[in-house]
């Protein structure tokens, strides 16, 4: 099953990426620039910790009704 990623997410991805490829590289010299970066990829870290949890209880709710059903 696909998921449909909202544009603004993509559009985070992309940032982090960048972001990440720079401090990688120590590209990110303006400080300016360099708290965007850390903004940005404390966002998408907070969205994926709580993607991992919604997920989680996904998976615990489908077991559960699965074992409820066998």
């Amino acid at each position: 099953m696909a998921i449909e990623v909202p544009s603004n997410l993509r559009l985070y991805g992309d940032r982090c990426t960048q972001a990440g490829n720079a401090s990688l590289t120590n590209q990110i010299i303006d400080e300016g620039t360099r708290k965007e970066a850390i903004e940005v990829l404390t966002e998408a870290l907070l969205r994926l910790e709580k993607w991992k949890i919604q997920g989680m209880e996904w998976l615990s709710e489908y077991v559960k009704s699965a074992e409820d059903s066998g």
